[in-house]
């Protein structure tokens, strides 16, 4: 096929159960200038039956075979080594997309010479079939006038780490991606995050279309349920993410958020595993921030910039003797910020409520609401009857 406008990518592990309205979203877009590059990555189940299937109907489908499961990262590498087309579009197998999704964003994407075109997600509950907004993926941190307009990255600075990493919720210019020989890690979870860094680093033209064109289907057999299992990718990643920074020579400008980053992933993950797994994890993280802290330069920084939850936790692990010693004086300085967080909370309603009663009082003082009186208790007494 010549001319083709967006390569789609697909990776695909025993997808079966989703993989046909996947596709099925696909192959029927509005635009047809595509090619449909699927990664079968060793499914065990039925899905490259399904994808042979629908190749046999549709020659803009090319199916390529790995011998051995490598993860959705470097499936999609594979995927970008073949792509022909001016835009690249990631869709998971399990999710599924409008059909004038790749349309509407590749022309939007011509008509400004847009590097990046990112867009809405819609959240789908397969178990009650019930579909929910998550504003992370509706960019509830962006400020509205950011969206249908041309940006530049800087501009999100102060954000830049709430802005969604998910692929499949981007168009991306091929020519960018080549120049900047932008991939994905080996890392089988949140691989997607290095990724995205680098390419909206590199970014010129962004925009953000304030539309949902994307279904995220959340289910138990979710690549969101694998990170205790990898807990051994969570801190390369983590440091990965850092060298994104350093390699774009940006990362002075973003010390703050990115050490705060790098400990938030770990911090965040450590809470969110089983036991089991935790205490594997908290060997690997005890090592990383010892080799942080022996560098006095790098404690330092990560002493003056981590915010105050991110930096009890990196100050808990060095001075813990063991994953037991750990999780009580973890488990204790948790309940002790969250005590001073509500604390802060009830003093700034206390305030808020003070100043409402000094302009409730201030007003019923006023002339206009002496004047304004008989009228009032004309309506009161009109209401009772």
């Amino acid at each position: 096929m010549k001319n083709i406008k967006v390569s789609v990518i697909i990776p695909v592990h025993n997808s079966e159960k989703y993989l046909e309205e996947c596709l099925n979203s696909v192959i029927n877009q509005t635009l047809k200038d595509i090619e449909i590059i699927c990664i079968n990555d060793n499914s065990n189940d039925n899905s490259l039956a399904i994808l042979e299937k629908y190749a046999e109907e549709d020659d803009r489908i090319t199916i390529i075979n790995n011998e051995e499961n490598i993860g959705g990262g470097l499936s999609r590498n594979k995927g970008l080594k073949v792509a022909k087309g001016e835009y690249i579009y990631f869709i998971d197998s399990d999710d599924w997309v409008e059909k004038n999704t790749l349309e509407y964003t590749y022309n939007e994407a011509k008509k400004k010479n847009l590097d990046l075109v990112f867009f809405l997600a819609m959240n789908y509950d397969n178990e009650t079939k019930e579909f929910y907004e998550i504003g992370y993926y509706n960019y509830s941190r962006l400020d509205e006038s950011f969206f249908n307009r041309v940006f530049h990255p800087s501009e999100v600075k102060k954000i830049i780490f709430h802005m969604p990493v998910s692929p499949p919720l981007k168009l991306y210019k091929k020519e960018l991606l080549d120049n900047i020989n932008a991939k994905f890690p080996k890392e089988r979870v949140m691989h997607d995050n290095p990724f995205f860094y680098n390419v909206f680093l590199n970014a010129q033209r962004v925009e953000v279309i304030n539309k949902y064109f994307y279904y995220r289907r959340r289910h138990g057999d979710s690549l969101m349920n694998m990170r205790g299992v990898c807990f051994s990718h969570i801190i390369p990643i983590s440091n990965l993410i850092v060298d994104v920074f350093k390699k774009n020579k940006v990362f002075f400008e973003y010390k703050k958020p990115v050490l705060n980053r790098k400990v938030y992933i770990i911090r965040i993950d450590y809470n969110r595993m089983d036991e089991k797994y935790q205490k594997q994890f908290y060997k690997e993280i005890v090592k990383e921030f010892n080799k942080i802290s022996e560098n006095s330069k790098e404690n330092e920084d990560y002493i003056s910039n981590l915010n105050e939850r991110n930096l009890t936790f990196y100050l808990n692990i060095l001075k813990s003797k063991s994953y037991s010693d750990f999780s009580i004086i973890h488990k204790i300085s948790i309940l002790e910020m969250d005590k001073n967080e509500l604390k802060r909370k009830v003093k700034s309603l206390k305030k808020e409520n003070k100043e409402l009663k000094n302009k409730i009082k201030i007003m019923e003082t006023s002339n206009s609401w002496k004047i304004t009186k008989p009228i009032r208790i004309f309506t009161n007494l009109f209401k009772k009857r």
